[in-house]
């Protein structure tokens, strides 16, 4: 029974050592398989950022950007506004070109600095803003004149030929259409010579003249129609036996009796 048990406990003990021998080498194969595991994965990625770092370096030293910030970009209204507001110098940038009227609304024609044309529709007292100039107002509106209120940071200068007319006090500036003197005709000095001439002349020789001239243009005209249109007349000699003529103001013609 001691035999027995003494060979049993060999066994176990026998199987227990290489159970422990297999569990040593599947755990030196297992380390050994994730340290070369882990070896193989940075000795890859040193060698892609090798060949990489010189290919993304220029471009981070470059910042190639394929489209630009819209961001930083001011609007366009912005812009045009501050253009507007930069090009208001010493003088008012507007004329007055024309106005027109339908019923209670009012159309009206403005030259800016740049010489361009600005149409405005406006009701008189409304306070109507100028396009691209939101600074001025039409305030009032008359047959030929416009009232404008500029802000204070315009310095508004009267200007005789332009028809602006300023009042700092206000602010309001009086925008006119400007008169002009007319310009002379060439032929002013030929007509004076002719009035006097007429002055000098005898009236009734006057009338004889252009009496005598409208008779030779009436018998002129009447040659002119016989030498175009001639009535045909038939002598008796030649008429046949057993005909008669029949005179008519375009010729004669023969018919039977």
């Amino acid at each position: 029974m001691k035999k027995i048990s003494f060979l049993s406990n060999r066994t176990y003990i026998k199987n227990w050592r290489s159970s422990f021998k297999t569990l040593k080498k599947f755990g030196f194969f297992s380390f050994m398989f994730f340290a070369s595991s882990s070896l193989g994965t940075q000795l890859s990625a040193q060698t892609i950022d090798k060949f990489t770092a010189p290919l993304i370096e220029p471009a981070n030293k470059g910042e190639l950007t394929l489209f630009e910030n819209i961001s930083n970009q001011p609007s366009r209204n912005v812009s045009a506004q501050s253009r507007k507001t930069n090009t208001i110098g010493s003088s008012m940038p507007f004329s007055l070109v024309g106005v027109s009227r339908i019923g209670s609304n009012y159309s009206v024609l403005l030259r800016n600095d740049n010489s361009e044309i600005i149409p405005i529709t406006a009701i008189s007292g409304a306070g109507t803003p100028i396009p691209d100039y939101s600074q001025f107002k039409i305030e009032n509106i008359s047959s030929a004149s416009v009232y404008l209120s500029y802000p204070d940071n315009v310095v508004c200068m009267s200007s005789v030929n332009q028809g602006v007319t300023c009042n700092d006090e206000t602010n309001i500036v009086r925008l006119s259409l400007s008169l002009k003197d007319p310009i002379e005709k060439k032929d002013q000095p030929a007509k004076n010579q002719e009035s006097v001439a007429d002055e000098n002349s005898n009236p009734f020789e006057e009338l004889l003249r252009r009496q005598k001239q409208i008779e030779a243009e009436e018998s002129l005209g009447q040659n002119r129609n016989s030498q175009r249109f001639r009535p045909r007349r038939i002598p008796a000699e030649e008429i046949p036996e057993g005909m008669r003529v029949v005179s008519t103001p375009f010729g004669d013609r023969l018919v039977e009796l």
